[in-house]
């Protein structure tokens, strides 16, 4: 038997997308979590996106591998600044 799993939203920041994803998730049994106001205000600093920070804002912090899938927690994020990299870019 196949299920046919429809998002209840076209796009991120529309009306009341996140508590229509929060609830879609739920009956998965995929609880959900944002990010800290700290860790948002590092996102907005560095320039994400405000639909990937929105994300980010209100699902960030979810522990769910099927959900998530290879999105880095805010903590995980290597800023290109604060890494090795960029010195052998130089």
């Amino acid at each position: 038997m196949q299920t046919n799993h429809i998002l209840p939203l076209l796009k991120i920041g529309e009306l009341h997308w996140a508590d229509n994803l929060r609830k879609f998730l739920l009956k998965y049994d995929i609880i959900t979590q944002g990010i800290s106001i700290h860790e948002e205000s590092t996102l907005i600093t560095f320039g994400f996106g405000d639909e990937i920070r929105l994300f980010y804002k209100h699902f960030g912090a979810t522990d769910s591998a099927e959900f998530m899938y290879y999105l880095r927690k805010p903590t995980e994020i290597e800023w290109l600044h604060e890494s090795n990299t960029h010195q052998h870019l130089l």
